[in-house]
């Protein structure tokens, strides 16, 4: 599969995100992004969609709006959806999307640019915060074993 083959299936699962999330929004969807393997060469016929979804923290969808979200992205597109949502996600997956993922629609560019901005600085000070706890856990084992 050729990256243009690649390039014209994302641009197509793309403008069916758009014109569902343009008409499902009303004001409750910032952001939909794309990521995981439709947007590598790995994608196949039976493979799921993952698609990650920032609503408005003054006005979240609830489970019956994700539901039928997902529902529509289903019919439409012909695979099956794991959608996410971002505030709900860990940090961890938050910055794999942002990462490794399409930013396919976007109702308030300054918002979103605000929620992965403060998400990708929380992952990095939580990496930090992790690498250090592992390395004084390294240093107590070490510490423990030369003690026997």
């Amino acid at each position: 599969m050729t990256d243009t083959v690649v390039a014209r299936r994302v641009d197509e699962i793309a403008a069916i995100i758009w014109r569902i999330s343009e008409s499902e929004s009303a004001g409750k969807i910032l952001a939909v992004f794309l990521y995981g393997s439709a947007l590598s060469r790995l994608f196949r016929s039976d493979s799921d969609l993952d698609i990650a979804v920032l609503d408005s923290p003054e006005n979240p969808l609830d489970w019956s709006a994700q539901a039928k979200l997902m529902d529509r992205l289903e019919r439409a597109t012909g695979h099956g959806v794991d959608l996410r949502m971002l505030r709900e996600s860990s940090l961890s997956h938050q910055a794999h999307v942002f990462d490794g993922g399409r930013l396919v629609w976007m109702r308030d560019p300054a918002e979103v640019e605000r929620f992965v901005r403060e998400a990708r600085a929380a992952a990095r000070q939580g990496r930090a915060g992790s690498e250090s706890q592992w390395s004084q856990t390294l240093d107590r084992l070490a510490r423990t074993a030369a003690a026997r």
